[in-house]
């Protein structure tokens, strides 16, 4: 379900970069914190399951991204049950970057969070244009040499 939005958060984060370092202790290529780990292992404890990360798994792609995964289900469904209805993939984005207490004082509505809901929506945008684009706006042989009627 998150998988096009975590991808497009890798690009807003780090570029791409597993060993990127952020001002303020974020690591990897979902530039996540300390308390991100520990947030994401206390869900697990919450439903019961025996996985457990450690900070060092930060900087493993596919395990950043497993605990990313495990964190938005986590919230998309607690907002689910906090509100009325459910939340879209930029408010998911949103609540991503203000973090746990973001989410909880409602600062993952902040401008600064609108800022990063954007880029992860023209990062969404680009890759649907970009696959689109060979479909839909690249005229075939045939309209080229003005045969196609």
């Amino acid at each position: 379900m998150f998988k096009e939005l975590i991808a497009a958060m890798i690009i807003v984060e780090s570029g791409g970069d597993p060993n990127a370092v952020g001002k303020n202790g974020e690591l990897g290529i979902l530039q996540q914190k300390e308390i991100f780990v520990n947030d994401v292992n206390r869900i697990m404890e919450l439903q019961h399951r025996k996985r457990r990360y450690t900070y060092e798994d930060r900087l493993n792609p596919e395990r950043a991204k497993d605990m990313a995964d495990e964190w938005l289900h986590h919230y998309y469904r607690i907002y689910g049950l906090d509100h009325d209805y459910m939340p879209s993939i930029l408010d998911m984005a949103g609540i991503y970057n203000a973090g746990y207490n973001g989410y909880i004082t409602g600062a993952w509505k902040s401008e600064q969070v609108q800022v990063y809901q954007e880029k992860v929506k023209d990062v969404i945008l680009n890759k649907i244009e970009s696959q689109l684009r060979p479909n839909i706006w690249t005229k075939t042989k045939e309209e080229e040499n003005g045969t196609n009627d």
